[in-house]
């Protein structure tokens, strides 16, 4: 079903019936009433938009300020976490170097070793074995 469709002469009457009605003064008892009702009303109520405008604003202003310290705080974190990593790299590196400095040496000591049991005169062989550490 189609719904039929008002022409522009019965749009135009419907219009200039509104604005007859609208174009009249108000009663002076309407206006009386609204006047009342207004001196009835707290200053409080007359401000209500006012008061949800400030709030709203107030309401902005603590999420970016909890914004700002949640990223301090997130900043402040990863600088720590950055900080205990790379003093644990280091240590571990440095225990690396100790781990193959302690290798370096053995064989160096074993190579001087085997270096001055040839070079020693056959005199002084009894005395070799003497050193405390040895087998």
């Amino acid at each position: 079903m189609t719904e039929k469709q008002p022409n522009d002469s019965q749009t135009d009457a419907l219009t200039r019936e509104i604005e007859g009605l609208l174009a009249v003064d108000p009663s002076t008892e309407f206006l009386a009433r609204v006047r009342t009702r207004l001196a009835e009303e707290s200053p409080s109520t007359r401000k209500r938009w006012w008061n949800t405008l400030t709030a709203s604003i107030r309401v902005r202003h603590n999420l970016q300020r909890m914004a700002t310290w949640g990223a301090i705080v997130a900043t402040v974190m990863v600088l720590a976490a950055i900080t205990t990593y790379k003093r644990n790299y280091e240590s571990a590196l440095l225990r690396q170097r100790k781990t193959e400095q302690a290798k370096v040496e053995a064989r160096m000591l074993k190579q001087v070793n085997a270096g001055l049991s040839r070079s020693v005169p056959r005199a002084m062989a009894p005395l070799m074995g003497w050193a405390p550490g040895e087998k």
